[in-house]
């Protein structure tokens, strides 16, 4: 069983911090705090959570067209 990490703690942890978006290509790429909030004003889901659900096998996000950023050219 894995030990609960402390908030502090797991953000200490470089391997956490580093965005995981496949779409290197993206102006927001590394940028995770403007990202999120450009996709909680459009009401979308990045790429990168798409990808990690989808790896994860989390929720079934089949549906879910995550080769068109909402982000993109704002």
């Amino acid at each position: 069983m894995k030990k609960k990490l402390k908030p502090h703690e797991i953000l200490a942890d470089k391997n956490n911090v580093v965005c995981i978006c496949p779409d290197t290509d993206c102006e927001w790429h590394g940028n995770c705090k403007d990202c999120m909030a450009l996709h909680r004003y459009h009401a979308t889901i990045p790429n990168c959570l798409v990808f990690e659900l989808k790896s994860k096998k989390e929720i079934n996000v089949d549906h879910i067209n995550a080769g068109n950023c909402s982000c993109e050219g704002e």
